[in-house]
């Protein structure tokens, strides 16, 4: 899916907003995303995955053409987990649509807990370094509830 077929999705979706409101609302989050991972932070949406970046080190590398050694210099690169509520989507029928809102939130429940399991067990108690978005904002975008 492309970003023009996701506004053109949610426009169907939600006809009370207009596609330019809907363009502005997607390139507001992910240009936020994208600020975040460009300072080397990390992005988690609950239920959904989290974004951070992964240094990889200077190496030696081969030109395939040559066979000659070139040096590979340090880069990051951008690492995408998936959270619980999107493997369980994946792993029910989330692509024919019968996955209910409610279930995807209580999986993003579920994890948001865990995770919060993790830090405490860590000692890690602020979560300044993370970008959030909330799982009614991911809701409205992805999902139609169902009563």
């Amino acid at each position: 899916m492309t970003k023009s077929e996701l506004i053109t999705q949610l426009c169907v979706k939600f006809p009370e907003i207009t596609q330019q409101d809907t363009r502005q609302v997607i390139e507001t989050i992910l240009n936020a995303i994208g600020n975040r991972l460009a300072a080397k932070g990390r992005v988690e949406i609950r239920g959904f995955g989290s974004f951070s970046t992964h240094r990889r080190p200077a190496r030696l590398g081969r030109n395939p053409k040559t066979g000659t050694k070139v040096k590979v210099p340090a880069k990051d690169t951008i690492h995408f987990k998936p959270g619980i509520g999107l493997k369980d989507g994946v792993n029910s029928q989330w692509g024919s649509e019968n996955i209910r809102a409610d279930e995807f939130l209580i999986a993003a429940k579920r994890e948001s807990q865990e995770r919060s399991r993790k830090l405490v067990r860590d000692g890690i108690r602020s979560q300044e370094s993370m970008f959030f978005i909330s799982p009614e904002i991911v809701k409205t975008l992805k999902i139609k509830h169902r009563a």
